[in-house]
């Protein structure tokens, strides 16, 4: 069962739990339906007019790398099936993005908190709901539910429905099973493609060959095949203009 900690505006809910998790508790959620200081990986900033489902989700127990490395396949993988129950045919691309007709309608932060070992792990999850047009210097890569369907949708709905599934990838995970992971492989947007990527401050580009039992993306540039950690890997250049 999960706690919701909603709000209409805030400047992140990643920030939120970051700044408060030593009085929260495990799985509880920050919800808003707007956030102005919001970001995605590297650094980027997330844009919102109001229209998104914003949350993130807390964890406290079970901690390590390996699950901080699961965490954006585990959550990507419950928002593909969350959009699967609602009609769609999603994409999944490649750590922590969730696409519809090629195009970006989910972005995965998943942040840590350490301030002796591992304290906590959040999962921040921006899905586009609403929208009706985005900015010119995004609109190439990204689209909404609305835009793809002409539906209108309701935010603590779809929220819902994303818990549900992701509390069942979560709980066969902790038993050791690798659901997500096939789910991740069904729908996987990379597979045979020629990839440009940054991978520790270095260019490197190839043909993917697919996800390794770990989560890693296998890249083969031709002279050998390399498992990339999804930490460490920006894909920005795959995207079509």
């Amino acid at each position: 069962m999960h706690k919701i900690i909603p709000f209409q505006s805030i400047d992140s809910t990643n920030s939120y739990l970051k700044e408060n998790f030593k009085s929260l508790a495990e799985g509880n959620v920050c919800f808003s339906l707007h956030q102005t200081g919001g970001k995605g990986r590297r650094g980027r900033v997330w844009q919102d007019e109001g229209k998104d489902l914003l949350f993130s989700i807390l964890f406290l127990e079970g901690l390590n790398e390996k699950f901080a490395l699961a965490l954006p396949l585990l959550s990507g993988a419950a928002v593909a099936q969350t959009l699967v129950g609602l009609g769609f045919d999603p994409k999944i691309k490649w750590p922590n993005d969730v696409l519809l007709n090629d195009k970006k309608c989910c972005g995965i932060l998943v942040e840590g908190v350490s301030e002796t070992s591992i304290d906590a792990i959040i999962s921040g999850i921006g899905i586009n709901l609403n929208e009706d047009s985005f900015p010119e210097d995004i609109a190439y890569k990204a689209t909404s539910l609305h835009i793809q369907s002409g539906l209108t949708y309701d935010p603590e709905e779809v929220l819902s429905l994303f818990l549900k599934e992701f509390d069942e990838l979560y709980e066969d995970y902790k038993r050791g099973g690798k659901r997500y992971l096939t789910l991740i492989r069904e729908r996987f947007s990379l597979l045979g493609k020629e990839v440009y990527l940054n991978y520790h401050n270095e260019n490197l580009s190839g043909t993917v060959e697919g996800i390794d039992d770990e989560g890693s993306l296998l890249l083969n540039d031709g002279k050998m095949v390399h498992h990339l950690i999804s930490g460490e890997v920006s894909l920005e250049k795959t995207y079509k203009r």
